[in-house]
């Protein structure tokens, strides 16, 4: 094995104050809260808002988008 088992087991539970599964655990969140907005077509439902506010014009579309 090239990792020792204690160091393995703090990269899980953390040290120094720095805990793995927190994070861990807000990514699974925030992917979740994605995949939710997703399904229910809310970006979908944006990207139209966007395109339909910005009509023909590039400029105020790479405005919208990115401003």
């Amino acid at each position: 094995m090239s990792v020792p088992p204690e160091v393995f087991l703090a990269g899980i539970v953390g040290f120094a104050g720095v805990k793995p599964y927190n994070i861990i655990v807000l990514f699974m969140s925030l992917a979740y809260i994605c995949i939710s907005l997703d399904r229910t077509g809310f970006f979908e439902y944006l990207s139209l808002v966007v395109t339909r506010k910005a009509g023909t014009s590039g400029m105020k579309l790479f405005l919208y988008l990115f401003y």
